[in-house]
């Protein structure tokens, strides 16, 4: 079995999943930059394909806290 590898700079999540789903059809591990959700949304990078693990983190929410301006 060959260990394909990829990075994929997402450019938001919305513009990206498409691209993201056809990467988990042909690659075993993918590193995902720039998804842009909230630590609440992460569970939306399931959708790309509901048979690959993920694990992620965010900084949405502190770049997006009024408290930080």
């Amino acid at each position: 079995m060959d260990l394909k590898l990829s990075s994929f700079n997402l450019h938001g999540f919305r513009n990206g999943l498409s691209m993201l789903n056809e990467l988990c059809k042909t690659c075993c591990l993918i590193g995902v930059q720039e998804h842009w959700l909230r630590d609440d949304e992460l569970d939306k990078i399931s959708l790309a394909d509901p048979d690959f693990n993920y694990a992620a983190v965010s900084s949405m929410d502190k770049a997006m806290s009024i408290e930080d301006c």
